[in-house]
């Protein structure tokens, strides 16, 4: 090596020394996962139904980032109100209502090195077009009517849609199809989209490094491996194996095992199946889940539509310890119904504390009389009863008995009624509840709250029970709140209106919130930088990022961590 300094350059020198070093370095992960592989084509992917390699494989156009704030992902700079990359328009005048612009960043391309520009976005929305069932990025394909490439600078893309309201729950379903593979098959097969999909390259040539805008390539059924053509150089690995659990406890386990973010049970099934024992060296990391779980309150109840009640049993029961029994602390508890690392969450808002002479209090105020006798609670000769549905989830029984402990002590007589799944959903969506019930919410970041809180979101038959607002809740100002945070593009302004909405929220209590559902991963010890986001985004989004302590990580200006 002394001799060859003397006769190359310092940078030529100064490569090779990475090159050699990133080869010491290279390691494998061993992914333990149950899933099964399909097709990685995005317009096949249900965005309730993503595979956590996904995101290995693929970029979307826009993310989230560790703040949970809107960044651009593969371009320049992100489009707002604020910086006028994004312009409401007068639709009287012209038939656009929503204009959005930016320019892909030269620094990503795809697999093959071939660069992702706005043709490859054209086409992908052409694509789309003849596509009925539910796909990633729909909502945002289906609401565009024009996009403009400048011809001088593929990069550069302008994009017309229709309807003024808010993207912000689109933005980080926009995945790219590569043009340059994918566009001869698609027009022969335009028409009959299953013929496409099954003559698609991801179906039929699915290791073509040129179908994958991610930070690794599929190079088998079983095995990613890190793109060359990306800012993938400082992640961590080198290869990625996809195993089954079963099939890394055959294993002489030399490589490092990563349990992506599941709940408590489903992870320590898979510690069980892979004979990954306590002592076998890994770190635990803990994270939120978008599971809100809460009890909906109907609101037409004759008792329940007195608020005093409703607060009474908020304060009626001990959630940390109903949390610390039941759960054993695998759950964060909830004030309302948004996540506290989300952007507009009211920290000025607590939580619904233990306080039993709060709670006596509400009620006698309520004219609700305790019977010495019984030591129930009665009002005009009727007790005070109320009754809660659930299904047969041994967690949310074992609440439903707390909670009718807990209640007791107030004067309430809870009747706890256990349905079978099909029955219990069933119940939900017709709204078929007298008193209480309940479930779990998937809030991901910035989704509308319109089919949640929305007097119009009620369901009967007339919507064919399709609302969501299932508690019956009606109030004016939160209709109002709802309809500015759809049309709302501000970030700051779209806080300003979730965080009144969370306060009306605490006030009417149409939910008591529980808690939030905690996840938990596995991973290599020395590796930092790995993040459960708690968004609609699994820690695979972020695998550029993760690093080893004996390799430096540089992010660029848009990848900043803490």
């Amino acid at each position: 090596m002394g001799i060859l300094a003397k006769k190359l350059p310092g940078l030529a020198l100064s490569c090779i020394l990475i090159a050699l070093i990133g080869k010491l370095e290279a390691k494998d992960l061993s992914l333990l996962t149950f899933e099964k592989l399909n097709s990685y084509n995005p317009l096949e992917q249900k965005s309730e139904d993503i595979r956590y390699s996904f995101y290995f494989v693929h970029n979307p156009i826009f993310s989230l980032n560790r703040d949970n704030e809107w960044v651009c992902r593969m371009c320049k700079e992100f489009p707002s109100i604020d910086n006028g990359l994004l312009e409401v328009l007068d639709s009287s005048k012209n038939s656009y209502d929503l204009k959005i612009s930016f320019e892909f960043d030269p620094n990503f391309s795809w697999g093959d090195g071939k660069p992702i520009n706005g043709y490859d976005l054209y086409f992908t929305w052409q694509a789309s077009s003849k596509l009925e069932h539910r796909f990633l990025g729909k909502h945002f394909f289906n609401r565009i009517q024009q996009i403009s490439v400048d011809s001088n600078d593929p990069r550069k893309v302008t994009v017309y849609l229709r309807g003024k309201s808010s993207l912000f729950s689109d933005w980080g379903e926009i995945t790219l199809l590569p043009r340059h593979l994918e566009k001869k098959i698609w027009l022969k097969h335009k028409d009959h989209p299953k013929s496409y999909f099954n003559h698609s390259h991801y179906n039929t040539d699915p290791f073509k490094p040129g179908l994958y805008s991610g930070f690794y390539n599929p190079v088998s059924s079983s095995q990613l491996k890190r793109s060359r053509n990306l800012q993938a150089s400082q992640a961590a690995y080198e290869k990625i194996n996809l195993i089954k659990p079963s099939d890394y406890a055959k294993t002489n386990r030399k490589n490092d095992f990563l349990i992506p973010e599941t709940f408590p049970n489903e992870h320590k099934k898979i510690l069980n199946e892979a004979k990954i024992e306590k002592t076998y060296p890994r770190k635990d990391v803990w994270g939120d889940s978008m599971s809100f779980e809460h009890i909906t309150v109907n609101l037409r109840n004759p008792i329940l539509k007195d608020k005093r009640i409703r607060k009474a049993l908020s304060y009626g029961f001990d959630k940390n310890a109903l949390i610390s029994s039941v759960y054993k602390n695998f759950v964060s508890p909830a004030a309302h119904f948004l996540s506290p690392q989300y952007q507009g969450f009211n920290h000025n808002i607590t939580l619904y504390d233990f306080d039993l002479q709060k709670s006596k209090k509400l009620l006698d105020d309520a004219e609700w009389v305790i019977d010495e006798a019984t030591k129930m609670r009665h009002k005009m000769g009727k007790p005070l009863k109320i009754s809660l549905i659930t299904n047969s989830d041994p967690e949310r029984v074992a609440t439903a008995k707390f909670l009718a402990a807990s209640w007791k002590e107030i004067g309430v007589e809870l009747e706890v009624k256990v349905q079978k799944n099909s029955l219990f959903w069933t119940t939900i969506k017709r709204k078929a509840y007298d008193g209480l019930i309940m479930f779990a919410w998937q809030l991901p970041v910035d989704r509308s709250y319109y089919p949640l809180f929305s007097s119009n979101a009620v369901p009967n038959i007339r919507n064919q029970y399709q609302g969501q607002n299932i508690s019956g809740w009606i109030n004016n100002k939160v209709d109002r709140i709802l309809i500015n945070l759809k049309t709302e593009f501000s970030q700051s302004k779209r806080a300003a209106h979730l965080q009144a909405l969370q306060k009306i929220f605490a006030d009417e209590v149409p939910m008591i919130p529980l808690f939030l559902k905690n996840q938990v991963a596995s991973l290599p010890k020395d590796i930092n930088n790995f993040h459960i986001s708690g968004n609609q985004f699994p820690s695979s989004h972020f695998v550029h990022e993760w690093a080893s302590q004996n390799k430096k990580l540089k992010l660029s200006s848009k990848q900043t961590t803490k």
